[in-house]
């Protein structure tokens, strides 16, 4: 059954992209449980696909060049770029389930937790 619905998953793009068509064609002949599985499916192959990078967001930073950037380092995957007015200085990647995360705040905490350890 997983073959079958990672079948349908990949049968559900064209060119690339998520076939709406597609995908409703393949929804309405599927049972409520594989339906689920389907639509897990869906999300995790989107996943895979797709590389998060979380700025910071102020008007130094030119996004489009951000963008492609990582579009050159991860080359293949769709670039999504967000902005978090929390984040003063640094980035954060997620490239799937792997979280990279460069900034003031993360830095600080972990020579904090490094400094409390070693007491």
């Amino acid at each position: 059954m997983v073959k079958k619905i990672q079948t349908l998953v990949t049968k559900s793009y064209t060119q690339g992209e998520l076939d709406r068509e597609k995908a409703n064609r393949i929804a309405t002949n599927l049972s409520r449980g594989e339906l689920k599985n389907y639509i897990r499916g869906l999300k995790d192959y989107e996943n895979e696909r797709t590389v998060t990078v979380v700025i910071p967001s102020n008007k130094l930073i030119n996004e489009n060049e951000v963008k492609e950037q990582f579009e050159k380092a991860f080359f293949g995957k769709r670039v999504v770029i967000k902005t978090n007015p929390d984040l003063i200085v640094g980035i954060k990647i997620i490239n799937n389930d792997l979280i990279y995360e460069l900034s003031l705040k993360n830095t600080l905490d972990s020579l904090k937790e490094y400094l409390s350890y070693n007491e």
